[in-house]
């Protein structure tokens, strides 16, 4: 469901595809639907990090690779996420007493854009609208809680920077991931020949899985 794409010269190749039910589940029923992700090697962005416990319980063969980012340098990313999802929860008349837009960029015949934000945004983070302090505390907080609930042998840490790195270090986690997901016979060819880099976070590398 939703749409999918290939995304050209994405980190190991991968389809791309849009399914806001986990999110849907996630703000409007009592539990967290996990089982509307069945169908996915792989997902990614909010509310998964919210749900990790579920998601490691039901599906007790998944592994989990925690992106970890400085906290200062996340919150500069988040922030222009959260402007984004903003300015499109204004256009879908999200706001308090507005009036539901019926534009195809808020929703189809399964969902509406208003029934995930600003909702997804107020759980995870105590509010819709950046704020520093909460925000970054939050967020220090939840990869405290990811690192102690999921089991040390299916979780794997990865740094992140958001200054650039060079060959080597791309490639050393390219195969750390290959090794931890054991996606290849030959790690170390792979993470050659898909060295893992910090652009392939924004856009259409490693964004390229199911953004649930």
């Amino acid at each position: 469901e939703g749409t999918s794409s290939v995304g050209a010269g994405v980190w190991g190749g991968a389809r791309m595809t849009s399914d806001a039910r986990l999110s849907t589940s996630y703000c409007l029923d009592s539990t967290t639907n996990t089982s509307v992700v069945d169908a996915y090697d792989f997902v990614g962005w909010l509310p998964t990090s919210e749900v990790i416990e579920d998601l490691v319980d039901d599906y007790p063969d998944a592994k989990v690779i925690l992106l970890e980012s400085v906290v200062t340098e996340w919150f500069d990313t988040i922030q222009t996420f959260a402007s984004k999802a903003a300015a499109l929860g204004d256009a879908c008349g999200c706001a308090s007493g507005a009036t539901r837009s019926t534009s195809s960029e808020c929703g189809d015949a399964t969902y509406h854009y208003c029934d995930v934000y600003p909702c997804v945004w107020r759980r995870a983070f105590g509010s819709e609208t950046p704020d520093a302090d909460e925000w970054k505390l939050n967020y220090i907080e939840r990869v405290r809680e990811i690192k102690l609930a999921v089991p040390q042998n299916r979780l794997l840490v990865i740094p992140m920077t958001a200054a650039s790195v060079g060959h080597a270090t791309a490639v050393r986690t390219a195969k750390a991931i290959a090794d931890f997901l054991d996606i290849s016979d030959d790690s170390t060819a792979f993470a050659e020949a898909y060295p893992f880099i910090q652009r392939d976070l924004v856009g259409s590398a490693l964004g390229a899985y199911a953004r649930a």
